[in-house]
């Protein structure tokens, strides 16, 4: 036994002498040569540098002219007289009033018959185009097809000739001024602009127009009306009948809105502002000593008439429309159907509409407008 321990002790002092002449040392430790190099190895090597933040850089005034240029185009300009937060939500009537730039389809007698048929006597200038164009056009500007719209086209629709019809007056276009603008670090294009010469009562006074780059051009994104009369009614449902008209009312009417711009009834407002839209509502035209007080209560279901003069006391619901006649240098016409379209119609020509009241230089007749403005 004691040779063995012998031989044990003897064995571990030569591997304890052995790793002291080969310099084993802590496998962690760095020589201080290691070290060094590797301190030159990382100074030699460029740091990776970080990417730069995309930032919104501001448009040249050469890029707000080009822009202020496309934006006046016929084709661009009626996606800037409504507010939306998805383009899908624009107005296409506003869109499509004067055609947008687009090749009008010819009105064949056959068409005219089918479209009077439909709508009336045509009184004025019309717009006539394809679903496929109307499709087309609304993919070129805004990458949507026209059934991915929220609301169709108010227009009259011809199954048989594959058209869409609608009369309308000169023109809805505005002119409209590129005062800034920015090109923002996800791609788009904001740009602020304003309608010049707009006075106070102005429908449109400034808005702010967002674009985003498309494959084959700039598509409509947002645009959000910021000044203007069309504010008034933003975010108010569609005026609906109230039902039967109670006389006791009117001992509530006012009629003191200040007209004195239009004494002499030789005053014309813009025709169009005058639209069934803008009419909706209650409207009061106070006895005069000859006739008793009017009443007229128009909404998107139909219109009552509060009137003893004309028998009629406001428990019927009839059809009402707003006929545009600018093309022929004639104010727009309120018509309400007693006994159906097929016969004459109670008449309003409406020289003008102010938020509080519209008049008729013809027949020297004011209604003011009760609970407040619409427009």
């Amino acid at each position: 036994m004691r040779k063995r321990t012998g031989r044990r002790i003897a064995v571990w002092a030569a591997v304890l002498a052995l790793a002291a002449l080969t310099g084993c040392q802590n496998p962690q430790a760095e020589t201080e040569e290691e070290t060094d190099g590797r301190e030159k190895t990382e100074r030699e090597t460029p740091a990776r540098e970080a990417p730069e933040e995309e930032t919104e850089a501001a448009l040249t005034a050469q890029e707000l002219e080009e822009w202020e240029a496309y934006l006046n185009g016929e084709d661009n300009n009626g996606f800037l007289r409504s507010s939306y937060e998805d383009v899908r939500q624009a107005d296409l009537n506003e869109v499509f009033y004067n055609g947008a730039g687009l090749e009008q389809q010819p009105l064949a007698e056959e068409v005219r018959r089918a479209y009077e048929a439909q709508a009336g006597e045509i009184m004025t200038d019309t717009v006539l185009l394809t679903e496929g164009q109307m499709d087309a056009f609304l993919r070129e500007k805004t990458g949507y097809g026209l059934e991915e719209f929220e609301n169709p086209p108010d227009w009259t629709w011809l199954e048989a000739f594959d058209l869409w019809m609608k009369e309308h007056g000169d023109t809805n276009r505005m002119d409209v001024v590129c005062d800034s603008g920015a090109r923002r670090p996800d791609g788009t294009v904001e740009l602020f602009c304003s309608v010049p010469g707009s006075e106070e009562n102005a429908w449109i006074s400034a808005f702010t127009v967002t674009m985003e780059q498309g494959e084959d051009g700039f598509l409509f994104r947002k645009n959000e009306i910021t000044e203007g009369l069309i504010l008034d009614e933003a975010g108010e449902e569609t005026f609906r009948d109230p039902e039967a008209f109670d006389p006791g009312r009117i001992g509530e009417f006012t009629a003191d809105a200040d007209v004195s711009g239009i004494a002499g009834f030789e005053t014309w407002g813009d025709f169009g502002d005058v639209t069934e839209e803008n009419l909706y509502g209650v409207w009061y035209c106070p006895e005069d000593g000859v006739s008793p007080g009017t009443v007229l209560i128009l909404s998107a279901d139909g219109a009552r008439v509060y009137s003893p003069l004309l028998d009629r006391y406001g428990d019927r619901l009839y059809a009402w429309e707003v006929t545009d006649r600018s093309a022929s240098g004639l104010c727009p016409a309120l018509k309400i159907y007693f006994h159906g379209t097929d016969t004459g119609p109670l008449t309003y020509y409406i020289a003008g509409l102010e938020p509080e009241y519209f008049w008729c230089n013809s027949q020297q007749t004011i209604f003011y407008r009760q609970g407040g403005s619409s427009r």
